[in-house]
């Protein structure tokens, strides 16, 4: 039997050198592309989070982080972590499909996987000049993450978040719609 070979186009055999995949990345080329953007005198800020249902409130967040800087790098929390951190019915999507849709949008200049619980060791990696949170006060930040920011120079923001915007409230209208209650939704299938 003559063997098949498959017809591939040269585009597809190319790096990807354009779109979100190029600002996916690791800790450690993040932390060498940091330092080359201080040395220019640039401002970097980091964040990091779940992001597993991307809403208007991640947007603002995230072009707010960006505004206080020159370039934006995002922690995404890898699915082990958030599955800690919000217990086992989470993430809704998995962390390369995160990952992709936060390095995707325009205020993002890179993302990186983030396989702990408590980011102390990324802010470390990375010496952001600033490091941005939302909707946390200073009495709520964890306090290895303020000591990492504080041992590394970088400024602590804390952005606000958009009011009644949240995954867990998109999560709950989709179990939930309003005005239909679960006796109803139930009667229909």
């Amino acid at each position: 039997m003559p063997k098949t070979i498959p017809i591939v186009s040269t585009a597809e055999c190319e790096a990807p050198s354009t779109g979100y995949l190029r600002k996916i990345s690791n800790t450690l080329f993040a932390a060498l592309q940091a330092h080359a953007w201080k040395c220019r005198g640039k401002k970097v800020v980091v964040t990091n989070g779940v992001f597993d249902i991307l809403h208007v409130g991640h947007i603002k967040f995230l072009e707010a982080a960006k505004a206080g800087g020159d370039y934006l790098i995002v922690g995404i929390n890898s699915d082990r972590a958030v599955s800690i951190l919000k217990g086992p019915n989470r993430p809704i999507n998995k962390q390369g499909d995160r990952m992709a849709v936060i390095a995707a949008l325009e205020s993002v200049d890179l993302v990186v996987l983030v396989d702990s619980v408590r980011v102390h060791d990324f802010i470390e990696a990375i010496q952001p000049t600033i490091w941005a949170k939302g909707g946390y006060t200073d009495s709520t930040l964890d306090k290895g993450e303020v000591e990492a920011a504080r041992r590394v120079k970088a400024e602590i923001a804390l952005l606000k978040l958009v009011e009644g915007v949240s995954t867990t409230n998109v999560i709950n209208a989709i179990r939930q719609p309003e005005g239909r209650s679960t006796q109803q939704r139930s009667r229909r299938k």
